[in-house]
């Protein structure tokens, strides 16, 4: 990590159902760091420059941390420190401008990546049901897939196909397990998730059933 590439705010995510409050913002100072798994009596542990951040992230109180190291860097001489609201900095390859339309960039480049689709139009010619008729798109032109281009290129379908195959004869077969109702997202926020982790079974199994016997039957 260069002494300039400190984040402010870095990205994170718990799905363990012990962390009660659950934020999608929280300024509390943590140090993230590689880590590696460890075993041993904690009480026998030589003095570490670590911090204990958990009642933190449980929301009972702040951070204990009011300090962090970002790095030291002898090969470009250079190392950066911030302790509360302050930052110190010194690198020989510091920063030499700012773009400021850096934001408006990252704005635009999200807007090119989003597909709007609308509504399906009255000549797509999508027909896909039938397994002995694939259809083939030009996600180029056409990213919403309304347009069957299969009978205009022949051998481009039958290079897919063979493509397809040669993945398929080496492709192990789903683990998938019995089909669970409960964890349909409908009663999960309507979200994918590590739903098993979040429910009381003996409780909810039955009223999980009859709720979704009466939505979809």
């Amino acid at each position: 990590v260069e002494p300039t590439s400190s984040s402010k705010m870095i990205a994170g995510g718990s799905s363990s159902p012990v962390v009660k409050d659950i934020r999608p913002v929280r300024k509390a100072a943590i140090a993230a760091r590689k880590k590696f798994l460890i075993c041993g009596d904690v009480s026998s542990l030589p003095p570490m420059d670590g911090m204990n951040v958990w009642e933190s992230l449980q929301g009972e109180s702040s951070s204990p941390r009011k300090e962090i190291l970002v790095n030291i860097d002898p090969f470009i001489n250079g190392g950066s420190i911030r302790v509360g609201e302050w930052k110190l900095l010194f690198t020989g390859r510091a920063l030499k401008e700012f773009n400021p339309n850096v934001f408006d960039r990252i704005a635009e480049l999200q807007y090119e990546a989003e597909v709007t689709c609308g509504e399906i139009p009255e000549n797509a010619t999508a027909t896909c049901n039938d397994i002995s008729h694939p259809c083939l798109f030009n996600i180029s032109s056409d990213p919403c897939e309304f347009y069957d281009v299969s009978g205009l290129y022949p051998s481009v379908v039958e290079t897919l196909m063979s493509k397809l195959k040669s993945y398929n004869s080496t492709a192990v077969l789903p683990s998938n397990k019995p089909f669970d109702p409960r964890a349909n997202p409908i009663f999960w926020n309507n979200t994918w998730t590590n739903w098993f982790d979040y429910i009381d079974q003996n409780s909810l199994t039955n009223e999980i059933l009859l709720s979704w016997m009466q939505i979809y039957n």
